[in-house]
């Protein structure tokens, strides 16, 4: 089944999507089950997606707008809470004030690097050089009758 194509048929997504806009931590919707959950998702990101190509008519391609829409800042998470399904419009922006600049840092030298991440043994990794020789094993194919 293919989706609408026009902005229109999605007025609940955007109208969604502005009330998400408004409130800084975002909003949730109650969702009938995962399956509408996961259907009105996908109706959010096709909503999304025709803003941005409206959005390309609608501005210049020097303007911050141009082929963006303002619903991008936001991730759309999908989590169950007690036998209740929840559609999670959430900002992206909970990752920037945990963004630390490297500058300042020392590198880790190498006896530190060692000492951080373990070493391989050898022989602990078999390495297949002639894909062509390689027996692959033949998979199990069950029929229900």
């Amino acid at each position: 089944m293919s989706v609408p194509t026009s902005l229109h048929s999605y007025t609940d997504c955007v109208e969604l999507f502005d009330r998400a806009l408004e409130s800084k931590a975002g909003i949730r919707v109650r969702m009938d089950s995962g399956e509408a959950a996961t259907n009105f998702r996908m109706r959010m990101h096709q909503a999304r997606k025709l803003h941005r190509e409206q959005n390309k008519l609608t501005y210049q391609p020097d303007h911050p707008m141009f082929g963006t829409s303002p619903y991008d800042a936001y991730t759309l998470r999908i989590r169950a809470e007690d036998n209740t399904v929840w559609l999670y419009l959430e900002p992206n922006l909970s990752v920037l004030d945990k963004v630390e600049d490297l500058s300042g840092h020392q590198p880790l030298s190498e006896e530190t690097f060692t000492r951080l991440v373990a070493p391989v043994e050898p022989g602990s990794i078999t390495y297949v050089d002639d894909f062509a020789t390689t027996p692959v094993p033949s998979p199990t194919i069950r029929r229900k009758i």
